[in-house]
């Protein structure tokens, strides 16, 4: 008996191996063998040695016929292996072999490279499948059915799939903000030219801008906290509508939302973008948006003159770039809104060009709109501060549809801008941005009306209070940095638009992403480097 076992364990470990059909059909052929004589044996035990010498030679000749049948039985079976089923060999096993399988499948898998794969229905590269040693030794291995056997080559026969996302699915099929879902988080969402010049006539911020330069494609990131600041900013108008009391204060309990809200975060965390988008998410559902991309130019650049009635700087230039803007934008529905502030407008300095003469009020007909006003300011160069100035008190007072503030780049706002003051013939003083005009005029964040915010921490605008003066308290919204998914989905995109080279595997997306701490800006610069 343990010369049996013996033999079978070698010639169990040479077949499994080498996994050819040759040492599979020895396999088969030398079980059979050594069964049938097993069985010899023990006859003649039984009948005596004396009959036992006489049957030996016919039963050798039936032996081999037998086993000839089998050897070729074999064989066919295991052509048809590719196309229709998979081999299984019978055999009787003793308690040796059953104990040795696992550690000979265990030597194959290493063999192969096929770790961390469990020996309980192992399918070998060849399509062949080792049983479990847990069968009893006196359990024949019968072949399966043939569904049952169809299985592997069913499932090598399936594509692999792809572990990045397809082309498709790296895009939105949402036409615009408004129909943003669950769905569409760490997708894109391209910005056509039609877009652009309908809901961005102010322009974009300049980091916006330089992703879409060298992207060469208008698109955004769809971030699950975007989707919270539209569905805050939704809350905030509803209570507003549909909870008011004659004081204009909402009174619902429920209002937990202020109208005000401030994005902060990291440096290069996405605020900007998100911005952005809630301009266009409103404006797109017919809100009144006054937006300012970049607070940074209200108090750098172009000229400024100093307001002898107010003591405030006026800054023309700029006034005409965000009247023109918010014209472009809102045209038509600034035809729709009258003018409910009657006051004559201050004239003061225009850019280049001096005081007008004569008087310094100019006064807007009866029943004009806001649209009038505000091509009057774009006209005249000497009214364009003050036309700005009114334009905020009006829209404190709009009821034809919601209005919203956006300001980005806030902080530039709480320290010096870039002006300087005379005070002698060899010294001059700085000018703090709240002394500019327009900056004192929409600076503060107090009021009923929705207002929406950005810091902007790549400007070195120094240390600030963390109450900031005219800023309510708890308006703050965070605006994280690019989680691990965001990255993939960043990673992949620049992946299409060819900034990368190589495609980027896990490994190096999540490298990245803890070398750069979800900074979007250093992750694209970055992403050339692969490959």
């Amino acid at each position: 008996m343990a010369t049996t076992s013996r033999q079978l364990q070698r010639g169990f470990v040479k077949a499994c191996t080498a996994l050819g059909p040759a040492c599979l059909s020895t396999l088969v052929a030398r079980v059979d063998e050594i069964v049938s004589r097993e069985s010899v044996v023990r006859r003649i035990s039984s009948t005596g040695l004396s009959e036992a010498s006489s049957t030996a030679p016919a039963l050798d000749s039936v032996l081999e016929s037998r086993q000839a049948c089998k050897i070729e039985k074999r064989r066919t079976n295991y052509s048809e292996c590719n196309s229709s089923r998979t081999i299984k060999f019978e055999e009787s096993r003793d308690e040796e072999i059953r104990e040795a399988a696992p550690s000979f499948q265990h030597e194959i898998l290493k063999a192969n490279g096929f770790f961390g794969v469990t020996s309980q229905g192992l399918s070998s590269p060849r399509g062949l499948r080792f049983m479990s040693a847990d069968a009893s030794e006196h359990e024949a291995i019968v072949p399966e059915d043939e569904n049952s056997a169809l299985k592997f080559l069913d499932k090598a026969d399936q594509p692999v799939a792809s572990e990045e996302p397809e082309q498709d699915s790296l895009y939105t099929s949402a036409e615009g903000p408004t129909q943003f879902s669950a769905a569409d988080v760490n997708r894109f969402f391209t910005l056509s030219s039609e877009d652009v010049d309908i809901y961005f006539g102010e322009g974009l911020p300049p980091g916006l801008l330089k992703e879409f330069e060298e992207t060469r494609e208008r698109s955004f990131l769809i971030r699950g906290r975007v989707l919270e600041l539209f569905d805050r900013f939704k809350r905030c108008h509803a209570d507003t509508v549909h909870a008011k009391d004659e004081g204009g204060r909402v009174r619902s309990a429920a209002s937990k939302h202020k109208p005000q809200c401030l994005l902060d975060g990291f440096i290069k965390s996405g605020k900007s973008a998100a911005l952005a988008m809630l301009v266009h998410w409103a404006r797109a559902q017919g809100w009144l948006v006054f937006y300012v991309p970049s607070g940074r130019d209200w108090t750098s650049g172009g000229m400024y003159y100093k307001n002898e009635q107010t003591g405030l700087y006026d800054t023309p230039v700029q006034a005409r770039v965000a009247l023109e803007g918010f014209l472009k934008s809102h045209r038509s529905l600034l035809d729709t809104i009258p003018c409910r502030v009657l006051k004559p407008l201050q004239l003061g300095e225009g850019a280049g060009v001096g005081k007008l003469r004569g008087a310094q009020e100019l006064t807007l007909p009866e029943g004009a709109s806001l649209r009038a006003l505000v091509e009057k300011g774009i006209a005249v160069s000497q009214a364009s501060v003050s036309v700005v100035l009114r334009i905020r008190e009006e829209l404190s007072l709009v009821q034809e549809a919601p209005v919203l503030l956006c300001i980005d780049e806030f902080n530039s706002w709480f320290t010096f801008s870039h002006f300087h003051e005379a005070t002698g013939t060899r010294s001059r003083r700085p000018i703090h941005a709240r002394e500019v005009s327009m900056v004192n005029a929409f600076r503060t964040m107090e009021g009923p009306i929705m207002m929406a915010t950005a810091f902007s921490q790549s400007l070195a605008v120094g240390k600030l209070p963390v109450q900031l003066p005219g800023v309510p308290k708890n308006v703050r919204f965070p605006i994280p940095r690019y989680s691990l998914e965001e990255a993939t989905a960043a990673m992949t995109y620049y992946h299409s638009r060819k900034i990368t080279s190589k495609e980027p595997s896990s490994e190096d997306v999540r490298k990245l992403f803890y070398l750069t701490n979800g900074n979007g800006e250093e992750i694209r610069t970055l992403a050339r480097l692969l490959g």
